[in-house]
């Protein structure tokens, strides 16, 4: 793939179709869930219906709807700023507004944090340069307050965030069996592979060989909750270490860390902020060890491209 799309001459146009494309995927793939949520609701009557997995399972794990979502934001946010038409802006907000929701609903907690975040950083790069006039400014200010009062009204029904907080105040006995969930589940996966690194540090287990390596540590410790689940490391850059070593976390921390460099003779920070998503999500999933995870190495060579890689 990215011989093939670094071969291509991207047109001006040609690109903005490809941001569009996203966008529409982005969109349908929202409706879809929204309209199966709401019969789910409608035959139930149980609110989660429009949260985390029981809203994302008809596609796909939350994290990765969510990341699709984020970059859709930026690349409205970045149409939007290239724009002049006032409907337009209206337009892009909008869909931007809808977006951000649907993270809210997702409930997918770093990816959600992770998209906020970015956002705020892109309505800083963007606006600081002077591409930004008092209604883009405007327009910006709105989706964020919105978004913020949405956050808290959804954390009254749907609240992730307090298994981080219980993670880290609670105190577990020695002689107690813990219950494990997404976030301590983590912590004790980390620890684990921990273990896999002191002998493997430098070249690794190999791509093939380090999930049976994780299972074998999960079974010797007897922490079923990953091994039911035959879970992975849930750091990509962890995962890379214990499948690779040091020169293939080297090699991926060169590959993430490119655009950074690339955008200082770039017109727009939009690969930069692509990066960011990638860096940030990947220090709780490990989001190239699936399927889904194609797509990021998609966008990355056309936004490489676009950069005149």
């Amino acid at each position: 793939m990215p011989l093939f799309i670094g071969t291509l001459v991207i047109s001006e146009r040609n690109y903005r179709t490809t941001l569009y494309a996203f966008i529409a995927g982005c969109l349908t793939a929202s409706l879809i869930l929204l309209v199966h949520a709401a019969l789910k609701f409608n035959e139930t009557g149980l609110h989660t219906a429009f949260f985390y997995i029981d809203y994302s399972s008809l596609l796909m794990h939350p994290t990765y709807i969510s990341m699709y979502l984020n970059m859709a934001i930026l690349f409205l946010f970045h149409l939007m700023n290239g724009s002049t038409e006032n409907w337009n802006l209206k337009f892009y907000s909008a869909l931007i507004l809808f977006f951000f929701i649907q993270l809210l609903l997702l409930s997918a907690r770093t990816a959600q944090a992770v998209a906020l975040l970015t956002f705020v950083v892109a309505a800083f790069l963007y606006l600081r340069k002077g591409e930004g006039l008092r209604l883009k400014r405007i327009h910006s200010i709105v989706i964020l307050c919105f978004t913020l009062l949405s956050y808290f009204a959804l954390q009254s029904i749907n609240n992730r965030f307090n298994q981080v907080e219980k993670a880290m105040t609670t105190t577990i006995s020695v002689d107690a069996v813990p219950e494990y969930n997404s976030t301590t589940g983590r912590l004790e996966i980390w620890r684990e592979s921990m273990e896999i690194l002191r002998g493997n540090w430098l070249i690794g287990t190999g791509t093939g060989d380090v999930k049976d390596e994780l299972i074998k540590t999960y079974e010797k410790h007897q922490f079923s909750y990953a091994l039911d689940k035959k879970l992975n490391a849930h750091n990509q850059f962890l995962q890379v270490l214990l499948a690779l070593g040091i020169v293939g976390l080297f090699l991926l921390m060169g590959i993430v860390a490119f655009p950074f460099f690339k955008w200082n003779s770039s017109e727009q920070p939009l690969f930069a902020l692509f990066s960011s998503v990638i860096i940030l999500n990947a220090m709780t999933e490990s989001i190239l060890e699936v399927q889904k995870g194609v797509m990021f190495c998609f966008v990355y060579c056309i936004l490489a491209v676009k950069a005149k890689f």
